[in-house]
């Protein structure tokens, strides 16, 4: 085999698959032995599960076989094929997609409100205090757990002024004494974050504009933003081979008067689709504060530890780009 021609028909092949491979999820399968037994085969997948055969070409010997991929991938039978596919695909209803859309437009009012947050969950600690991340601040700073559907829990961190508990008849009241741990709150807001200059951390937080005890609420963990990004996705692939994107939004910081940045992570498909946006696009989704451990190396005195930490982010559900960085050029 002729190495040159073989390099040849290799990047040829993957300069036509790979546009298809990332517009349509698309998966290579090949084999290739000294029998003769020699096949490619190239599958739609939805998310990790392997859906519709795009197509499939047996010829004899390697470069012949991607010769014949190409002639395949270059003839509308299969761009049709996949067009038939997705037409399929839109005539079945997505209610899980349709509620996601439902609730972010009722928590954005229409994209009107830019950053809503809906909870209700139970206190795990609650406690007063004067500054926020070394930023004057009169109220309180705790945390709320809210469940999973898988029925882990979350941990959402709030913070709300003095004045911000809904007062019954406008009652006083002790807030520590009424909003003790195991009370149940009900609490809209805007999702922020802060950065603690001295210890360099940032603080994931959910400012309260309303608080209530309410012990009969549901539990819920809704978060709706409406900004743009203000890098590009980053995507990666765990170990487990799940897909994955990071992604920051930018939204207006309530305390600052500033900008802040809220940490996203996205899943499966929607981490593939969002992978191909950039920095500056608009976008709008409906997600939960999540909260996860993770183990930090740390390096002190050359003696090295590891210690256990909480990362607080966005895990997103449904998202939609409404305006792209070109749109504005």
């Amino acid at each position: 085999m002729d190495d040159e021609e073989y390099s040849r028909v290799i990047h040829e092949f993957y300069q036509t698959y790979r546009p298809l491979q990332k517009r349509y999820n698309l998966r290579l399968h090949s084999h290739f032995d000294v029998y003769g037994n020699d096949y490619i085969e190239i599958w739609e997948y939805k998310g990790d599960v392997r859906g519709s055969r795009i197509c499939m070409v047996k010829e004899e010997g390697e470069v012949a076989c991607y010769r014949r991929a190409i002639e395949e991938l270059k003839n509308t039978r299969a761009t049709e094929r996949i067009g038939e596919m997705r037409k399929e695909q839109d005539k079945k209803p997505n209610f899980k997609k349709d509620l996601n859309a439902g609730i972010l437009d009722e928590l954005t009012k229409g994209g009107k409100i830019k950053n809503a947050v809906g909870l209700a969950g139970e206190v795990k600690e609650l406690a007063a205090v004067t500054n926020i991340c070394g930023l004057p601040f009169s109220g309180y700073l705790g945390k709320i757990e809210t469940p999973r559907p898988s029925g882990d829990m979350d941990e959402v961190v709030i913070a709300f002024e003095e004045n911000t508990p809904f007062k019954q008849n406008g009652v006083e009241f002790d807030v520590l004494r009424e909003f003790a741990a195991g009370s149940r709150l009900l609490v809209a807001g805007k999702m922020q974050t802060l950065k603690d200059f001295e210890s360099g951390r940032v603080l994931v937080y959910v400012l309260a504009e309303f608080v209530a005890l309410s012990p009969k609420a549901m539990q819920q963990d809704d978060v709706a933003l409406v900004g743009e990004l203000t890098y590009n996705p980053v995507h990666r692939v765990t170990p487990r081979g799940k897909h994955i994107a990071d992604m920051f939004v930018k939204v207006q910081n309530v305390l600052t008067a500033g900008t802040c940045y809220i940490p996203c992570i996205c899943w499966k498909e929607t981490a593939d689709e969002v992978a191909e946006w950039q920095q500056g696009d608009k976008v709008k989704l409906l997600g939960r504060y999540q909260s996860r451990e993770y183990s930090k190396l740390k390096n002190i005195d050359n003696e090295e530890s590891r210690e256990t930490r909480t990362a607080y982010e966005l895990s997103v559900n449904y998202i939609e780009r409404v305006g792209e960085v070109k749109d504005a050029e």
